[in-house]
């Protein structure tokens, strides 16, 4: 998957939980969420912080 163009991954962490990390300008973001956040929340979350 892609955040902001950058190469992120998506992990269901559990039952209840998942998460997307990705590296952007040297530094490491992950965000965690659980599921009642859906994906495609939570990718746009990602794109939203600007971080690249």
């Amino acid at each position: 998957m892609q955040v902001d163009g950058v190469d992120g991954v998506y992990e269901e962490v559990s039952q209840n939980s998942h998460k997307i990390s990705w590296t952007a300008n040297g530094f490491r973001y992950q965000i965690l969420a659980s599921v009642q956040t859906d994906r495609e929340t939570l990718i746009r979350l990602a794109e939203s912080m600007e971080t690249t």
